[in-house]
């Protein structure tokens, strides 16, 4: 019996998004494989719910979660809802979320320790009420 070949990106390919706000780059350059999934983890978790017309209960504006003075269990809370919103992701088996926030500049930092259908991986963000940035995604090939 014939084993089914595997394709040789099974992640896909797409642009690469970079730059804040998240764009795309102007050299047009591409990505594929755990890059790939870490920026559409990114993009999952900055675009407002019921905005992607195939999937309107997918996707967390991480953004508009943050408010001055957020609680501690406020916080703990939103790890709960990052990780059940990264693993709608068919792609991803596992997420933890940790990190922290700065009251003073209203700036939430989670760290992201995601295992995928290839291996596990981690992403760092900088989210506040208007940008968010990669500060880190640790994503081997």
């Amino acid at each position: 019996m014939t084993q089914p070949v595997s394709p040789p990106n099974p992640y896909g390919t797409d642009f690469w998004l970079g730059g804040v706000p998240l764009d795309l780059d102007p050299s047009m350059r591409l990505t594929s494989g755990r890059a790939l999934l870490a920026q559409n983890i990114v993009c999952r978790l900055s675009t407002p719910r019921g905005s992607v017309i195939d999937c309107p209960n997918d996707c967390l504006d991480l953004r508009g979660e943050l408010s001055d003075g957020m609680t501690q269990s406020a916080i703990n809370a939103l790890f709960g809802t990052i990780r059940s919103e990264v693993l709608k992701d068919n792609r991803v088996k596992d997420c933890v979320a940790t990190g922290s926030y700065d009251n003073e500049t209203s700036t939430f930092s989670p760290t992201l320790a995601v295992t995928s259908l290839y291996g596990p991986f981690s992403l760092t963000l900088e989210i506040d009420s208007v940008t968010v940035k990669i500060l880190n995604a640790n994503t081997p090939s």
